[in-house]
């Protein structure tokens, strides 16, 4: 599927003198790993701008913030758009440092985690520039409307795909984005999306397409359905708390709320890929029952 897009990455890199290996995919949804160095990592997103573009938030924020945050800076970032069949897709080119994806939890000591908090914090901090999202929730329905257009190709159960509009009609409001200060916000800040410096040996946030203006609980409830809800690591949320807790006062009820809306999220992201419509339908029934005012499940995966 990707073979024209790939064709055309490996131009962009080498008309930039960037030395290159074969690719190999690194997740199949967007991201690419190019060359058995790990030295440049390379996003491909489904849809234009207007539908799915983040890649241009990554790049406003990498290019206001990476110097601040001592993030991995991108040497030469390129983004470009190119039909593939009948689709559009979007793919960025980012020349990073040396590092390693960090998808495991298994490999997070907790002083890794303090680390990663402490950069959180700062991203909280940063001054609020133009060109990041504000109204979430309006957002957050764009979304879902892509994605499911894009499930049409798969035929999902329909009764779960109406369970699912549901959900996210119930939860996909302004009020809890508008119930305390928004700040910049990493936006989807799960263990998938740190990676390990090779060179100065420090664990980072990657992944910022997702950034906007929003309150901070909406990082910390996307770490408590990683840690608790996912991974079950009770000691990692707590010393993610510890940190956080020293940047002010978290709102618990706030952080409740954004961690089902980032549930759907996650949950409507399968309804959109082919080999993902069983566990869409799983997580789906799991979720069902927060429309009868029932707590989040306990285990969600």
């Amino acid at each position: 599927m990707f073979d024209e897009a790939i064709s055309r990455i490996a131009k962009i890199l080498v008309s930039n003198n960037i030395k290159h290996e074969p690719i190999h995919f690194l997740h199949k949804s967007n991201n690419l790993l190019f060359g058995d160095n790990v030295n440049v990592f390379i996003k491909v997103a489904l849809g234009t701008p207007e539908t799915n573009g983040n890649l241009e938030t990554e790049l406003l924020f990498y290019t206001n913030y990476s110097e601040k945050l001592n993030l991995m800076s991108p040497l030469i970032p390129t983004v470009e758009l190119l039909n593939i069949g009948n689709e559009p897709y979007q793919f960025i080119v980012m020349p990073w440092r040396n590092f390693i994806l960090i998808e495991d939890t298994k490999n997070l000591e907790l002083n890794h985690i303090e680390e990663l908090m402490i950069q959180l914090n700062h991203i909280h901090q940063l001054p609020i520039l133009g060109g990041f999202i504000v109204n979430s929730a309006e957002k957050l329905h764009q979304r879902f409307d892509y994605r499911l257009a894009l499930s049409n190709k798969f035929h999902p159960s329909q009764y779960h795909v109406d369970i699912a509009k549901e959900l996210v009609n119930a939860f996909f409001v302004d009020e809890p984005f508008n119930r305390s200060k928004g700040v910049i916000v990493h936006g989807d800040s799960h263990t998938g999306n740190i990676v390990k410096d090779i060179e100065k040996g420090k664990y980072l946030w990657v992944d910022f397409e997702s950034s906007l203006v929003a309150p901070r609980e909406w990082d910390i409830g996307t770490l408590k359905l990683n840690f608790l809800h996912i991974h079950q690591e009770q000691k990692m949320w707590e010393a993610s708390l510890k940190v956080l807790e020293l940047n002010g006062s978290i709102d618990y009820e706030l952080v409740e709320s954004f961690l089902i809306i980032k549930a759907i999220l996650a949950t409507t992201f399968r309804m959109s890929l082919p080999d993902r419509q069983e566990l869409f339908q799983k997580q789906v029934e799991a979720l069902k029952p927060l429309l009868d005012g029932k707590p989040f499940p306990r285990l969600f995966f």
